[in-house]
């Protein structure tokens, strides 16, 4: 959403959705309750749910396979927006990070990539990593 490389933002499912980031806590998962039982607040819910799943399981595998492949290829560049993977949290909370150093292999290949966040940096494989594409 910015040329600016210390920039932490990126265009999200969200502003799609609403317009603008999602801070909200999630809703319940409608996914296994009859259809006919909700209202329609809860239908809207429950179509919101199916996509932010189909962002992470379809659009997010896409972006993770391509990860890999770049990291083969040494496409990987400081200064990259990444989305950090962590299943113990929400996708709505994974949290922005731009890499700040590669860390290459004795082959050549980089597996381990050092990112800035909001928090702080820290060190992640790129197996737990998505490079955002350039908008």
């Amino acid at each position: 959403m910015s040329d600016d490389p210390n920039e932490l933002a990126a265009l999200t499912p969200a502003h799609f959705l609403i317009g603008s980031s999602t801070l909200s806590v999630p809703d319940p998962d409608y996914d296994l309750v009859k259809r006919g039982s909700l209202d329609q607040y809860q239908q809207w819910q429950l179509l919101e749910q199916k996509f932010w799943k189909h962002w992470r399981t379809e659009y997010l595998q896409e972006l993770q396979r391509d990860t890999k492949i770049a990291a083969r290829n040494n496409a990987l560049q400081p200064g990259k927006l990444v989305i950090l993977i962590d299943d113990l949290l929400p996708v709505t909370r994974w949290p922005l990070a731009r890499i700040v150093r590669l860390h290459p292999g004795k082959d050549g290949i980089t597996r381990v990539v050092q990112l800035r966040t909001s928090r702080g940096e820290l060190t992640r494989p790129v197996a737990k990593i998505c490079a955002l594409p350039p908008v």
